[in-house]
Order: C-alpha cells, then sequence, then structure tokens
C-alpha cells in the first residue's frame, strides 16, 4: 500500500501535461511507477503463504474477505498497468499499433 501511495504522491507532485514540453516529466513517472510494479506480485503471495501458515485451519474463515480485498488489488492493478502500458506504447508509434493494440488483429 505504501508503494502504490508513493507512486501517487509521485503523480501529484508533477505537472498535469498540457503541452508536448510537458510529456517527458510525466512519461518518466510512468515508467517509474510501470517498472516498479513487478516484485509485488511476489510480496503479496509470501504474505498470504505467512498468514495461511500463522492461522492454520482459521484461515478458512477470513479467506472469502482476503480473496475480495486481492481481487480487487489485482484488478486496479491490471487497470493501470493496462493504461500506462498502452500510453507509453503510444508514444512510439509503432507501426500497426494503436498503443498496445494491434490494429489489424484476428483473435
Amino acid at each position: 500500500v505504501r508503494w502504490y501511495a508513493q507512486y501517487a504522491r509521485d503523480f501529484l507532485a508533477i505537472k498535469c501535461p498540457e503541452t508536448l514540453d510537458d510529456l517527458p516529466e510525466f512519461d518518466k513517472t510512468c515508467m517509474n511507477v510501470f517498472s516498479n510494479h513487478t516484485e509485488i506480485i511476489v510480496y503479496i503471495g509470501l504474505g498470504v503463504h505467512d498468514l495461511r501458515m500463522e492461522l492454520g485451519e482459521r484461515y478458512d474463515i477470513v479467506q472469502p474477505e482476503i480473496d475480495r480485498v486481492l481481487n480487487h488489488f489485482f484488478m486496479a492493478r491490471i487497470g493501470m498497468r493496462f493504461l500506462m502500458q498502452h500510453y507509453l506504447d503510444s508514444r512510439e508509434n509503432k507501426e500497426g499499433f494503436s498503443g498496445i493494440i494491434q490494429e489489424q488483429m484476428n483473435p
């Protein structure tokens, strides 16, 4: 939670981009947040494992609430990472893509 609070403070500390000259600082902040999020999954997994070991059979009582919180957290994380990756990739103007979306995709 502290990491995410710090990332929010990082975005609040920079100027909202209004011109092309404002984009490098915003891009840098996006890249920092995007690249620093990779280890969070491991830490959450270790935390859940430790909690399961500590509570033993009592874990079953709290598991629905933990699952609810983790589902909410990971859905928000996926959405945030999707939007940041899409924004960052859209800055590269890659042929055949709009950000991370392939224009001529055939599922």
